[in-house]
């Protein structure tokens, strides 16, 4: 019983790691294409969401990385 319940744990942490970056994402590409429009106009909308998006991305993972060795 006490396996099932542990499993189940990892299954909605690994779920919410998997928002976390998500949302880390879609937020880090709004900031960064609205930033781009301002500046540069509709071509800096786009570079400006994709770079957005990475930078998110890449800050939220290593969040996720550093909650997962304090589980340790």
């Amino acid at each position: 019983m006490r396996s099932i319940m542990k499993n189940e744990q990892e299954m909605v942490a690994a779920g919410a790691s998997f928002f976390n970056v998500l949302s880390g994402a879609v937020f880090g590409g709004v900031i960064g294409g609205v930033t781009g429009l301002i500046t540069a106009g509709p071509p800096g909308l786009l570079a400006g969401a994709a770079a957005g998006v990475y930078d998110g991305a890449a800050s939220a993972l290593v969040y996720e990385g550093a909650m997962g060795l304090t589980d340790l």
